[in-house]
């Protein structure tokens, strides 16, 4: 390691060898290996930097290195000097790194890209990979888990690279390039066009990434973040991962959830939150969750997978439920099969139709347990047949002077000389005055009138 080299001891287990490197000899970007020591006593390296005496000393002290490791197809340079001071270790990179690398003598035992996407190489209960198939420079990114440290080469950069240039005695800054980190609006752009080969890939694996647990990145190019790193959302925007939950709940770029006020990175897990937490407000025949229950009932209201009750405008999932509010709601006339607006008018209805029938058997001083009368009765008062049986004989006779006959409707006269004539009494209606009502009608109060 020269004398602008640095090593660093991130956290407990895990080293950073850092040096200055200038891409096209011009732009400082700073280079870096990681080595990471595992439980079983064994080292696992990215190689990113020459292994000079320094940086192999402090490996050997560390332990065997059993894993040398490309982070993508453009971070091949030193991989062949690793595995020749490391003949036992198994060497893992990238296709790209394979088809890229100068020794083509060069054995790889494992290769992202050519290898079966659920390849185990051996270190995975301790660290984590994800290959980016749809990034231009095909990289890994890499966690360990027990550090929570995030690693990669070229997915993030993080500029000037302040810890590689600290032992040099240029500053590692160029204009144009003094901020070009994650939250930068030029990393922005310059990542969104290396994300050639394709963004559907790209977003799956950021996806993945950025569901994992860690505090810190090491980048290969740039300073690391030693605590709160800061990652790329999805929506675009850089922040710091801790304040990821907040982020989503400040940006109308995420859901919300409205019950709970939780937060989402994307509808997919706002939808799973609604469907498992919150079922009272889940639609299951069309499967979607709501924020609230008047969401869901508007849902069913405007979606044509639902009936809507035509007398309140509400609803429902299924026709069954739309019955039994109808039922409940809106009850049925069992007798003249009208559907009335709620219970407390078919309560109306019956009571009009009871005092139809009890002042039109009152005044012809009907008994309600002569049969025989009352049938004869009941064929004059057609619109009365359905109420009369349902009547309770509490009632007695008035005084009225007409009467029918216990055999048949015949003329009856009154005390007053008039004859019944074999019709129903000749009450004049209240409104029209007729002698002879058409049909009469009965009010609750008793007054009688025409029903037409």
């Amino acid at each position: 390691m020269s004398d602008n080299d640095s090593e660093t001891v991130v956290i407990k287990g895990v080293w950073t060898f850092s040096r200055p490197f200038s891409r096209f000899g011009v732009i400082p970007i700073g280079g870096r290996s990681t080595a990471i020591k595992l439980r079983d006593g064994d080292v696992w390296v990215l190689a990113s930097t020459p292994l000079d005496s320094k940086t192999k000393s402090t490996l050997e002290t560390l332990g065997p290195v059993r894993y040398i490791i490309g982070a993508d197809a453009v971070h091949h340079l030193f991989l062949s000097e690793f595995k020749r001071a490391y003949p036992d270790a198994k060497l893992i990179a990238p296709q790209g790194a394979t088809e890229n690398v100068a020794d083509k003598s060069l054995k790889f035992d494992g290769v992202w890209g050519r290898d079966p996407p659920d390849t185990m190489y051996g270190f995975e209960e301790e660290i984590k990979h994800c290959y980016f198939s749809g990034f231009i420079n095909k990289d890994v990114a890499f966690l360990h888990v027990e550090s929570k440290t995030l690693i990669e080469a070229d997915l993030l950069f993080n500029l000037p690279p302040k810890e590689q240039y600290s032992q040099s005695p240029s500053s590692g800054q160029v204009p144009g390039f003094s901020n070009f980190g994650p939250s930068s609006w030029l990393h922005s752009k310059v990542s969104s066009a290396m994300n050639v080969d394709s963004a559907r890939a790209m977003k799956f694996d950021v996806k993945t990434v950025t569901s994992w647990d860690f505090d810190r990145i090491i980048p290969c190019h740039g300073h690391y973040q030693r605590e709160h790193a800061t990652v790329k959302c999805l929506c675009g925007v850089g922040v710091r991962k801790d304040l990821l939950p907040q982020h989503y709940k400040e940006s109308d770029r995420h859901p919300t959830c409205g019950t709970c006020d939780e937060s989402f990175q994307e509808e997919g897990h706002y939808q799973e939150h609604l469907l498992t937490k919150h079922v009272d407000s889940t639609c299951s025949k069309c499967a979607l969750g709501f924020n609230d229950h008047d969401a869901l009932t508007k849902h069913w209201l405007t979606s044509s997978e639902h009936p809507v009750c035509s007398r309140c405008e509400r609803g429902f999932i299924d026709e069954e439920s739309l019955q039994e509010h109808l039922d409940s709601e809106h009850p049925l006339c069992t007798e003249c099969q009208t559907r009335f607006d709620c219970p407390e008018t078919l309560d109306w209805h019956w009571k009009e139709l009871e005092a139809q029938a009890r002042q039109s058997l009152k005044q012809c001083e009907i008994s309600l347990t002569d049969d025989d009368v009352m049938g004869k009765h009941l064929s004059l008062y057609p619109n009365l047949a359905t109420i009369v049986p349902f009547l309770e004989p509490d009632w007695e006779p008035s005084s009225s002077t007409l009467t029918f006959s216990s055999t048949e409707c015949s003329p009856v006269t009154s005390s007053a000389g008039e004859s019944c004539r074999g019709n129903p009494p000749a009450y004049h209606c209240r409104a029209c005055h007729r002698p002879d009502c058409v049909i009469p009608t009965f009010t609750h109060c008793g007054h009688l009138f025409c029903e037409e």
